[in-house]
């Protein structure tokens, strides 16, 4: 397979219902920096505030904590805080 189709082909590793749902937990970002898969992830503006997400073939999927969305209150909040979770671990 080729890098490009890795990319997004991730949603697979999901169970199904999260990938109807279409949500990322803090668990799964962080098996994705670990696994180093830092490609397809974005922030993006919704009403007043800003959420990080991941683009698969299939849809976007944002990132949750518990039920709700992580949200922050500007975009470079969201892009820090993307950047922190991506970092690998040490």
């Amino acid at each position: 397979m080729d890098s490009s189709a890795a990319a997004f082909d991730w949603t697979r590793r999901l169970p199904a219902r999260r990938r109807r749902q279409k949500h990322i937990s803090l668990n799964d970002a962080a098996q994705f920096s670990a696994d180093r898969e830092t490609n397809g992830w974005f922030v993006s503006a919704v009403g007043q505030s800003w959420r990080i997400g991941r683009r698969s073939d299939s849809g976007n999927y944002e990132l949750v904590s518990g039920e709700e969305p992580v949200t922050f209150k500007t975009m470079l909040a969201a892009e820090t805080y993307l950047d922190a979770l991506l970092q690998p671990p040490r």
